[in-house]
């Protein structure tokens, strides 16, 4: 759940908009790292900082999808990239550690089939049932 007003009562996956000269898929990972403080644990290695996890987190990459649309946020037309990775390609056993930054209001791991049944910001549902 965001601070911001707008998305305040709502569940939201981690996101932002691309700095000037970024990719979209450090875009991703910036964000996540910003919003919820991700660290990984692979194997007994435990992972903190985007650089770490970007040496290890490529690896586990599954594919991306775009969503575009002039509906999709009230905010703004905005255009999605989602990345999806698969954690256990790595040898992550525990869901990674999260808590809460930046402007999350709350934070913490979902199931998937729970995602479809929650309160979603704006498209997020639709965007995690596709993934």
């Amino acid at each position: 759940r965001s601070r911001r007003p707008a998305v305040r009562r709502h569940l939201a996956s981690p996101g932002g908009f691309v700095d000037k000269g970024e990719r979209p898929y450090m875009t991703a990972l910036r964000e996540l790292v910003e919003e919820t403080s991700f660290r990984l644990t692979v194997g007994r290695t435990r992972i903190i900082g985007l650089d770490g996890i970007l040496r290890h987190i490529e690896r586990a990459y599954v594919g991306s999808f775009r969503k575009e649309g002039p509906d999709r946020d009230p905010r703004a037309h905005i255009n999605t990239t989602t990345f999806v990775f698969d954690l256990d390609r790595i040898g992550v056993i525990d869901r990674p550690g999260v808590k809460l930054a930046d402007d999350a209001r709350d934070v913490g791991w979902k199931d998937f089939a729970e995602i479809l049944s929650l309160d979603t910001y704006a498209d997020h549902e639709q965007i995690v049932a596709q993934a």
